[in-house]
């Protein structure tokens, strides 16, 4: 099943089984009108969408959903790690690697989170470079900089 939710310049599809997602990816505003109207309602699809109106109102910090994470062992330790970076913080690729207790594997961290299924809820928005710039995001980095202002700006 699908939930299709906006809050511009956000725009998602998420994908999930009626008790999890599974799959959350942005999408240009024009696919959004197309194929919002594939989308059932259910009980599942509100919470979703009360939750995401509750993040991007501010009053949520963390998208906390029922989710499936299937990834190797390391990407699943970098999504996790990452998972715990605070609502209106950054962490580094390198603080992630650091934080797995494996310094040397920053890139490969990069690498787990361009393959995360779950942006937001694991909020790789929030890993930046080491010298503070943004770098790949799946909603594109223009996304990425809105993102951290928003929760910026509400982090309270």
């Amino acid at each position: 099943m699908y939930a299709f939710y906006r809050h511009e310049p956000v725009f998602l599809v998420i994908e999930h089984d009626g008790e999890k997602i599974n799959m959350i990816k942005f999408i240009t505003e024009e696919k959004y009108w197309q194929h919002q109207a594939l989308e059932l309602a259910d009980n599942f699809t509100n919470r979703i969408k009360e939750v995401m109106n509750g993040y991007f109102d501010g009053s949520i910090k963390n998208l906390e959903l029922p989710h499936i994470l299937n990834g190797t062992e390391f990407e699943n330790q970098v999504w996790e790690k990452t998972k715990a970076v605070p609502f209106g913080e950054k962490s580094s690729y390198a603080d992630i690697a650091k934080a797995m207790g494996k310094p040397d594997s920053a890139r490969a961290v990069g690498n787990a989170l361009n393959k995360n299924p779950i942006p937001i809820i694991v909020p790789c928005h929030r890993i930046v470079g080491s010298d503070g710039e943004l770098h790949g995001f799946a909603g594109g980095l223009e996304v990425k900089q809105w993102l951290l202002e928003h929760e910026e700006e509400h982090k309270g």
